[in-house]
C-alpha cells in the first residue's frame, strides 16, 4: 500500500510541476528554423552566382547537350547542385558540379555555411582537366555513399574497366583524399568526359529541371524561415488595392535600392528609370517588420520570387515609399529581414512614418470577390501606361474550420499566482514524501 501511495504522490507532483511550468511560460513555442533559412538563402545566392557565371548545361528533346549560350561543343555550365552532410555536423555542405569550357576543366566545388558569420566559404575545389583524360579513356565524377558516410569520387575507365579511383570526403570543413580507399561504396555518376566529349551522368533535360527544382527548394526554405506574421489575408480591400498600386510600379525595377543614393534628387531620378517589363500579378505575402517598414512578396508574369521593402508614409502619393525591389530573386530569410529593418530605418532618405497603419478587414469581408487593380503608371518622361494587375485567385466555397474550442477557465492575471501555489504544493508534498521514506527505512 505504501508503494502505491508513493507512486501516486510522485506522479501527482510531476504533473503539478509540469502544469506550473507551462502556466509560468517556461516552455517556449517552437519557432521557424532561422539558421536553416539563412543558410538556404546564402547557398541560393552562391548557386545563382555560378549560374550567372557559367550558365547551365542541359539537353534538348533529342538528347543533344548544350549550354546557356547554345554551345554544343565543349559546353560550359552548372550540371548539378546538392546539399550533403559529410560529417554529420550541424550544417550540411553545398556541392556544385560545373564544367568550364574556358579552362577545359570539370570540377566539384564545396561550400560550407557558418552560423557565426552568417556567410559561406568555399572550402575545396576538386578539379580535373579534360586534357588529362586521353581519347580512349573516360573520367567520371560521382557522388558516393556507404551507410551514413558520403563521398565524392573521381574514377578513370579504359574499355569500361576501372583504372584509378580517388575518394574524397570532408571533416570539420576540411576536404581529404583517402590514401586507402573505403571498400564497397555505392556511386552515382554526375558527369563523365575526356579531351573530346562531355556527358552529364544525370538527367539535365528541360533546361536542367533537376537543378531548377533544387534552386526552388533553397528559395522556398529561405522564404519559410520568416517568423513575422503574414497579414496579407487580413488586409482590407482598400489597403490591398493601395499596396497593389505600389507593387505594380515596383515590378518595373529588376534591382532597386534606396541605399544606392545619397540625395533625394538622385533617389527620385533612380525611380524614373525602369529596368524590367515584368507585370505584377498578385500579392503573395505581406509582413510588418516594425518602424512602418513592410516586406511584400509578390508574383509577376515571369516569376513568383519577387519582393519589395516599403515604408508606409503619408508623404508618398501611393501611400508607400519604395526602399528596395528585387525581381526573380532569392527571398529574404528571417535574419536578413531583421537586419534590413534596422538598416533601412536609419537611412537619411527615409520618409516620415504614416499616421495610420494598413487597415485590416473583418473576417467576413475576406471572402469578398477579388477585384483587379488598374493603375496608370508614369515613370520619367515616358508616356503614361495603364497597367492592370491580375485579381487574386477566386476563393473556394467557404468550409467551416474544424477547430477544437476550449472554454477559458482561468484569467491571465491568475496564472502566475496559481503556478506559484502549485509549485509550493508540489515542493511540500515532495518534502513529506522524503521524510516518510526516511522513517520507513529506519
Amino acid at each position: 500500500m505504501k508503494k502505491i501511495g508513493m507512486k501516486f504522490l510522485c506522479c501527482f507532483c510531476a504533473v503539478v510541476i509540469f502544469m506550473s511550468t507551462v502556466s509560468f511560460g517556461l516552455i517556449p513555442f517552437a519557432k521557424a528554423d532561422e539558421p536553416v533559412g539563412k543558410m538556404s538563402s546564402v547557398y541560393g545566392y552562391i548557386l545563382n552566382d555560378y549560374i550567372m557565371r557559367y550558365g547551365v548545361i542541359s539537353t534538348d528533346k533529342n538528347g543533344a547537350i548544350f549550354d546557356s549560350t547554345g554551345n554544343t561543343i565543349a559546353p560550359s555550365g552548372v550540371v548539378y547542385g546538392d546539399i550533403i552532410n559529410f560529417d554529420n555536423n550541424n550544417c550540411p555542405y553545398l556541392l556544385i558540379f560545373v564544367a568550364d569550357s574556358e579552362y577545359k576543366t570539370a570540377a566539384c566545388h564545396l561550400w560550407l555555411y557558418s552560423n557565426e558569420t552568417k556567410k559561406a566559404q568555399r572550402i575545396a575545389v576538386i578539379e580535373k582537366s579534360y586534357c588529362d583524360i586521353p581519347k580512349d579513356m573516360i573520367g567520371e565524377f560521382n557522388i558516393a555513399w556507404k551507410n551514413e558516410k558520403r563521398y565524392i569520387t573521381f574514377n578513370t575507365y579504359l574499355n569500361n574497366v576501372e583504372q584509378s579511383k580517388e575518394v574524397y570526403t570532408v571533416i570539420n570543413g576540411e576536404a581529404y583524399m583517402y590514401i586507402n580507399n573505403p571498400a564497397d561504396i555505392t556511386e552515382s555518376g554526375v558527369m563523365d568526359y575526356n579531351a573530346y566529349y562531355f556527358h552529364p551522368g544525370i538527367d539535365v533535360s528541360c533546361y536542367n529541371k533537376q537543378l531548377d527544382v533544387f534552386f526552388t527548394k533553397l528559395k522556398d526554405t529561405a522564404a519559410k524561415s520568416v517568423t513575422y506574421e503574414d497579414i496579407s489575408k487580413k488586409l482590407s480591400p482598400d489597403a490591398k488595392t493601395q499596396i497593389n498600386r505600389v507593387l505594380i510600379r515596383s515590378a518595373l525595377y529588376c534591382n532597386f535600392d534606396i541605399k544606392d543614393y545619397t540625395t533625394q534628387n538622385e533617389y527620385n531620378e533612380g525611380l524614373s528609370i525602369t529596368t524590367s517589363s515584368d507585370k505584377f500579378t498578385q500579392l503573395s505575402a505581406f509582413y510588418d517588420l516594425g518602424e512602418d517598414i513592410y516586406y511584400a512578396k509578390f508574383d509577376t508574369n515571369r516569376s513568383k520570387y519577387n519582393y519589395a521593402l516599403l515604408r508606409k508614409t503619408d508623404e508618398s502619393e501611393d501611400g508607400y515609399q519604395i526602399l528596395k525591389v528585387r525581381t526573380d530573386c532569392i527571398p529574404l530569410a528571417d535574419t536578413e529581414l531583421k537586419q534590413a529593418r534596422y538598416e533601412y530605418s536609419q537611412n537619411p532618405l527615409l520618409m516620415p512614418k504614416s499616421k495610420t497603419a494598413p487597415q485590416l478587414s473583418s473576417k467576413e469581408s475576406q471572402t469578398s470577390a477579388p477585384v483587379a487593380t488598374d493603375v496608370t503608371v508614369k515613370v520619367g518622361d515616358s508616356e503614361p501606361v495603364l497597367v492592370s494587375s491580375a485579381p487574386d485567385p477566386t476563393p473556394e466555397a467557404a468550409v467551416p474550420d474544424k477547430k477544437i474550442t476550449v472554454k477559458k477557465l482561468l484569467d491571465d492575471n491568475l496564472k502566475l499566482p496559481i503556478a506559484c501555489t502549485g509549485g509550493g504544493v508540489a515542493i511540500a508534498l515532495l518534502t513529506f514524501l522524503w521524510v516518510y521514506m526516511y522513517e520507513d527505512d529506519d
